[in-house]
């Protein structure tokens, strides 16, 4: 037993994980690199012998790295491979008596190193971190790959909710907002662009939506035409404003001119009735009432003056109001274009089978004295204890 604990590990792993920048290929466990996988903490490791299979048990590896083997006590497992221990541990479980019993006789037997089996009964877990729908711990099994361990942890993308994994949204909900938004962008770029029909080429379905470009395109034409039926019918209104208001203009100059020409003849009565007053031949009353006249004749003109320029005003302020109505309704469908764009290229990365591949995949292996880390591909090979960290780039960020 103490010749075993006090053995200094006598093997070189056979994986070399790079550091930043590495190739995939290095980095990644193969087969034959498993060979060297090192035991440690986590690992439940088992033990039987061939002519006593009721004996077995299992011997799980603690924090400090020592397995309590119930016959030989506490042996230094951390680091050694699963070949090593099986080459050394019956040199140290080799002449232990095992009790046996025939009938009603028991009798004890020492242990032959050629009948001893060592394996390892469960590895150490995966650690799945990032961009999965349920990061944490998947249980290894031989031969895993990074595509194996992300699909148990409910494939790539951070789609639950704070309220937890029952609230994940449902790819169906996922699609339908996708096609209402790529509806919707078909629409305000063909309204931008002052077009009256959808074409089969404004709606690009992204790969792996499985949306229906026909039933799209259809769904685009009729929101185009109530989009285009509504503006027609508030340009209709908004002409008859401005025809109201130019008619009003018109208006306010007949009445102008009407209160003019009557202006100019109370003047004239005035003056006339100044001659005849210098002949004597007029009264003076009348005179002064006649005054009166014309000075009210030329307040109310005046006031007709003032009505013709307001009409104006009116008139050209309601134009102007509605140019900035057309350019700001320009601007929220600019605005809302980029919004569209944004929805889009979320959703479309949610929902393509190629945001899995496109998925950058950062694998930690931890040695015996330090951790390596590099990139690694969704078919290449893990070892226990691994960490990946899972991170999508979505399009558009």
């Amino acid at each position: 037993m103490s010749a075993l604990g006090g053995l200094a590990p006598a093997f070189a792993l056979t994986v070399a994980l790079l550091a930043s920048g590495a190739t995939t290929a290095q980095v990644a466990g193969g087969p034959e690199e498993a060979r060297g996988y090192p035991l440690g903490a986590g690992d439940v490791l088992s033990i039987s012998f061939l002519n006593n299979p009721e004996l077995s048990f299992d011997v799980p590896v603690e924090f400090t790295g020592y397995a309590s083997f119930p016959l030989a006590g506490p042996v230094l497992v951390a680091g050694r491979t699963i070949d090593e221990l099986r080459a050394e541990l019956p040199v140290v479980l080799t002449g232990v008596k095992l009790r046996e019993s025939a009938g009603n006789a028991t009798h004890w037997r020492s242990v032959e190193d050629e009948e001893i089996l060592v394996s390892v009964k469960h590895y150490r877990p995966i650690v799945v971190s990032g961009d999965v729908r349920r990061p944490g711990e998947v249980p290894f099994t031989v031969g895993m790959t990074v595509r194996e361990a992300v699909s148990k942890s409910l494939g790539v993308g951070s789609l639950s909710r704070p309220d937890g994994p029952s609230t994940i949204v449902d790819d169906f909900k996922n699609r339908a907002n996708l096609g209402n938004a790529m509806v919707e962008r078909a629409v305000q770029r063909a309204l931008l662009d002052g077009r009256a029909a959808i074409a089969a080429e404004d709606i690009a379905v992204p790969t792996g939506a499985n949306l229906p470009r026909d039933r799209l395109v259809q769904r685009a034409s009729a929101r185009l035409d109530a989009a285009i039926d509504l503006l027609e019918e508030q340009q209709e209104q908004r002409d008859r404003q401005v025809l109201a208001a130019r008619e009003a203009v018109m208006d306010a100059l007949v009445r102008a001119e009407e209160l003019a020409r009557e202006q100019v003849v109370e003047s004239e009565n005035v003056a006339r009735l100044e001659r005849l007053l210098t002949r004597s031949l007029a009264y003076s009353g009348s005179l002064v009432q006649a005054k009166r006249n014309d000075l009210k004749a030329a307040e109310i003109a005046r006031s007709a003056r003032d009505a013709v320029d307001e009409a104006r005003f009116a008139w050209s302020a309601l134009q102007g109001t509605h140019r900035i109505e057309t350019l700001s309704l320009r601007q929220e469908w600019l605005d809302r274009l980029g919004e569209l764009d944004g929805e889009i290229d979320v959703l479309s990365a949610a929902l393509s089978e190629g945001s899995v591949q496109a998925a950058t995949i950062t694998l930690y292996r931890k040695l015996r004295d330090q951790t390596r880390q590099g990139a690694v591909s969704m078919d290449d090979h893990l070892m226990p204890g691994d960490l990946i960290e899972v991170e999508i780039s979505l399009v558009g960020q």
